[in-house]
């Protein structure tokens, strides 16, 4: 199963979460509100699961994201 899922572990300083919020929920079926929780829980320095999306993975790498 490890391989379904990527992990953010944090972000950079000048990581974008606005847009972050917009291209997960663009990848993945959580809903506003989810989406919204999921950057907080980031923003706050917690690891979170994401569906493993290859697109995604790039996108938040490009936003200053640090995917694992």
């Amino acid at each position: 199963w490890s391989k379904c899922k990527m992990m953010v572990i944090g972000y950079r300083p000048n990581a974008n979460f606005l847009e972050a919020q917009n291209v997960i929920k663009k990848h993945t079926q959580f809903n506003a509100s989810d989406v919204k929780q999921i950057v907080e829980h980031i923003r706050e320095g917690k690891g979170v699961k994401l569906p493993d999306d290859f697109v995604l993975r790039e996108d938040l790498e490009d936003l200053n994201f640090l995917v694992e």
